[in-house]
């Protein structure tokens, strides 16, 4: 018995090293199925890094990564990922149950919103700053989350909007229930021309819901305001509501 062992933790281990000893090049090909492709790859399954990560034909910027051998006697595959780019960073600890599913632990992250157009509405610029203990994607949509994402200094590039200024999202949304499959977030103002309040709703079928109210502040623009008469009468605290959905 105690040779079987021995044989099978043999095996085990000289499976684990012809898999991180395989090029990079060649383990960032498993992934071009799924939209993620690299250039300018270098270094080994185990400890490598690319020029250019791109994404459903998004460009993150340049990606090192740090496999975690020991997870895959446990048939896991987890590293540490980081992507640089000259005008943010990203890193996490990633988890890959399949090419479709991605589980992001400690997530740090401060992009521009145009790296983010797969799960951002079209037409905005801006800046995301992302704190995440957990988020998990799948199929390229976000299932489940916890932690807060900050978009600071938002703008419409397409139309004109009041919606601008800086706010937080926080997953998932505190006292509020969601639909099953429905990832919901509490969305605050951090300061700026609006106060804002309430509740964006990402769907299994890649749409959005953002729904709440909104008033401007004292020392807003005249012209702000005059904006916000579109979306109805105030209520007792001179907040209107709005609503914005769409599919991405």
């Amino acid at each position: 018995m105690k040779l079987r062992w021995l044989i099978v933790l043999g095996l085990v281990t000289f499976i684990v090293l012809a898999i991180v000893s395989v090029p990079a090049s060649v383990l960032l090909g498993l992934f071009q199925s799924s939209g993620i492709t690299a250039a300018g790859a270098e270094g080994t399954a185990w400890k490598g890094r690319a020029q250019m990560l791109q994404i459903q034909g998004v460009n993150l910027g340049a990606l090192e990564w740090d496999l975690h051998a020991l997870a895959l006697l446990t048939l896991k595959l987890q590293a540490d990922v980081k992507v640089t780019r000259p005008e943010g960073f990203a890193q996490a600890q990633v988890g890959l149950r399949s090419t479709d599913s991605i589980t992001l632990k400690d997530l740090t992250a401060s992009l521009p919103l145009g790296a983010l157009s797969g799960v951002a509405p079209p037409g905005w610029s801006g800046t995301v700053n992302l704190k995440f203990a957990s988020l998990v994607s799948e199929n390229g949509w976000p299932s489940s989350a916890n932690g807060t994402a900050e978009v600071l200094n938002i703008t419409s590039t397409a139309q004109r909007s009041p919606l601008t200024g800086s706010y937080q999202l926080t997953f998932p949304a505190p006292n509020v229930q969601a639909a099953e499959g429905v990832l919901a977030a509490e969305v605050v103002d951090l300061g700026g021309p609006l106060e804002i309040a309430g509740e964006l709703e990402l769907r299994p079928d890649r749409s959005y819901l953002l729904t709440g109210t909104v008033k401007a502040r004292a020392d807003a623009p005249p012209n702000l305001a005059k904006q916000l008469q579109i979306l109805g009468p105030p209520d007792a605290e001179g907040a209107r509501p709005f609503s914005l959905e769409g599919t991405l």
